[in-house]
């Protein structure tokens, strides 16, 4: 739609102020109105039935724009027009139509229509937010049952953790109350060692006697580990000589009968005009020497003294070894010994209970065997514990019969250059275990 109101040029600005105000009512939206003329100086053009144009527009924003021109005919100067939307020209017609008073009451309907449609606006726009808002609490809900079931999962695993864990440490402190004794002993040992580190530090001379200490400490500790395990051994070993002793020999008493083989000079007969050739031993308690015991009565049954001899001869003791006499000289005797396996005990036994007594029989040598010899004193101070070395001999039998065959031997000369080495060895005819039938009473 196009109006074209003629106007002077030295007017125009009035008559656009005029029409800025028309058309900031025109953001208003309007609901009818009636058909009116816009009229000026000169009236080129007469329009009505404006609502309809309204209504189909939509709007008043979306209304066909009115053209204003200067219509003033032929002029040199440029006709000015400007264009405003078809509700500033509704307002126009209005203002023109009904006066001022009408007007006024035009515009505060389209104010009032205007604030309504606003609040209208804003509660939808409440409600879209509300929608929103309840969509992002549902989401929360669901991420917060989602999060609750699985920490009430890991609460699960986390308790069933800590039942295993209660088990262990449970087993762990049953473990540690075990060691605990040894472990206090353990730390006071501990202590009094740091204790004297620490005062032999104090010094620059303690540096080398800590050394040494320590050195003394674990040789020591490795000495008193070494014979632990050694008295283990022996034990051991006693045990199972001890049952081989019962399984060859029986209970006992067991005794042995030596028969001597003196050289036939006359000058060898006995003080007393005999000749005495027997000795009866009898052993020790298989409770007290079991592995000396074992050990002597196994060479005897192997016959091992057969054929050996008494060589040396002192104040305080008598001497068997294996070697020949005047009947086999030359024969390699100790030789039957080390095929037999039968050449010395496998410790120093030794009992308090059975010591080296007066015609007691211990083995010579270190370690013990197979030399015995017959004590012809107490020499238990010499022989026992502490004596020649700081390991005993062996004493494991004692003279029941035969005495007077000791004495014979003790008559015979000994080699020239103070040795106690006879000239002629008194032989070992034969040595037998006595069976229960034979053995002698103790005297």
């Amino acid at each position: 739609l196009e109006f074209y109101l003629p106007f002077k040029s030295h007017n125009i600005s009035q008559e656009l102020k005029l029409l800025q105000f028309f058309v900031l009512l025109s953001n208003d939206q309007i609901k009818s109105t009636s058909s009116y003329c816009i009229y000026s100086r000169k009236m080129v053009r007469r329009y009505s039935s404006l609502p309809a144009l309204g209504a189909r527009s939509g709007s008043p924003t979306e209304l066909p724009l009115i053209s204003l021109k200067n219509d003033r005919g032929p002029s040199r100067r440029r006709r000015e027009s400007m264009r405003v939307s078809a509700t500033a020209v509704i307002a126009i017609c209005a203002f023109f139509a009904v006066g001022s008073a009408g007007i006024t009451a035009f515009v505060l309907n389209v104010r009032h229509a205007s604030a309504v449609m606003a609040l209208v606006e804003q509660e939808r726009e409440d409600v879209d937010r509300l929608v929103r808002d309840k969509d992002i609490a549902k989401n929360r809900r669901l991420a917060s049952d989602e999060d609750a079931r699985s920490c009430q999962e890991d609460f699960e695993w986390i308790e069933q953790r800590l039942d295993i864990t209660e088990i262990h440490l449970k087993e762990a402190y049953s473990r540690v109350e075990a060691d605990d004794e040894a472990a206090r002993e353990a730390n006071e040992v501990i202590e009094r060692l740091h204790k004297n580190l620490t005062l032999l530090q104090q010094s620059d001379d303690s540096n080398s006697k800590i050394h040494a200490n320590i050195q003394v400490i674990e040789m020591k500790e490795e000495n008193d580990a070494t014979i632990r395990k050694l008295d283990e051994m022996q034990e051991h070993i006693a045990l199972i000589s001890k049952r081989e002793a019962l399984r060859r020999f029986g209970e006992g008493p067991h005794q042995v009968k030596i028969v001597l083989d003196f050289p036939p000079e006359p000058a060898l007969i006995a003080p007393d005009g005999t000749t005495p050739k027997i000795i009866v031993l009898e052993m020790a308690s298989l409770d007290l020497m079991p592995h000396s015991v074992y050990f002597f009565l196994s060479m005897v049954e192997a016959r091992m003294w057969n054929g050996s001899s008494f060589i040396s001869k002192a104040d305080h003791a008598l001497q068997a070894s294996p070697r020949p006499y005047y009947k086999n000289e030359g024969d390699d005797v100790y030789r039957n010994f080390i095929e037999a396996g039968l050449t010395s005990v496998a410790f120093q036994e030794y009992s308090d209970q059975f010591s080296h007594k007066e015609y007691t029989v211990g083995f010579g040598g270190r370690p013990g065997g197979p030399e015995f010899y017959f004590n012809l004193e107490d020499n238990t101070e010499f022989h026992g514990p502490g004596g020649q070395t700081h390991e005993a001999d062996p004493c494991f039998a004692k003279v029941l019969h035969g005495f007077d065959a000791i004495d014979r031997m003790m008559t015979m000369p000994l080699l020239p250059g103070g040795y106690s080495e006879m000239e002629k060895h008194v032989g070992i005819e034969g040595a037998y275990i006595l069976p229960s039938h034979e053995l002698l009473q103790n005297a």
